[in-house]
């Protein structure tokens, strides 16, 4: 079983996860859950790599993880990946704000996408999306470095 939990705090009534989805890359996944009587809703889920906020909505997820999963059909319509190569090999190419990128094997593509399918177990989805909780990138950020959970 995944290490499901690093890192978590409290912000309202909401609880922050960090799940790490790549280690040696920096890709995480911050679950927003709340808990209600005996039920956990997830009420976001966002996609940080090194200390960038790369979606910032639960729909932007979705998109990320989806251009993850069909890794080989990338293309001028992804929002998120190049399909490039490296080493004579196709990866996916992230673009991140600083000039830098992030290079995705294929394997690493379908291990990241089956633990953000993983860390969605035993939660309910329906307030994702009548009630999501939506933060600023400048909000989360500044959540995130309070409480030390981006270095």
């Amino acid at each position: 079983m995944m290490d499901e939990q690093i890192e978590k705090a409290k912000v309202e009534n909401l609880e922050l996860l960090l799940n790490s989805l790549l280690r040696d890359k920096n890709i995480s996944l911050v679950k927003i859950k709340e808990s209600i009587a005996t039920k956990s809703y997830l009420r976001n889920l966002l996609v940080i790599v090194k200390n960038e906020l790369v979606t910032t909505n639960y729909e932007d997820t979705c998109l990320f993880m989806e251009e993850l999963k069909l890794f080989n059909l990338g293309n001028e319509q992804n929002k998120y990946f190049d399909v490039k190569e490296k080493n004579s090999i196709k990866n996916l190419r992230l673009s991140l704000l600083d000039g830098s990128y992030i290079y995705i094997s294929k394997s690493e593509a379908s291990a990241i996408y089956k633990l953000y399918s993983e860390s969605k177990l035993g939660l309910s989805l329906n307030y994702i999306r009548d009630y999501e909780y939506e933060f600023t990138p400048e909000m989360l950020t500044d959540f995130l470095f309070k409480y030390q959970l981006l270095k």
